[in-house]
């Protein structure tokens, strides 16, 4: 289902699993856009900074790490 934030996110961890960092962050991006629950969004934050991290890009990665810590401390 193209509106579930689960199916992206899920989608995004087996990319990581495969190396396929920009895959991912596309689909964590997606996830992030969609009809996502809550639970999911610290989750889904962290695992797109990680992949920021390794593309290179250290500012969204930071962002992604600080959004997900915020989530978390709700």
């Amino acid at each position: 289902d193209p509106q579930n934030g689960q199916y992206y996110f899920y989608q995004g961890n087996c990319q990581i699993l495969l190396e396929k960092f920009k895959e991912a962050e596309l689909l964590f991006t997606k996830a992030l856009s969609s009809n996502l629950s809550m639970e999911f969004l610290p989750d889904v934050y962290q695992n797109r900074a990680f992949v920021r991290m390794k593309l290179g890009d250290n500012e969204g990665a930071n962002s992604d790490a600080e959004i997900a810590k915020e989530c978390r401390n709700r």
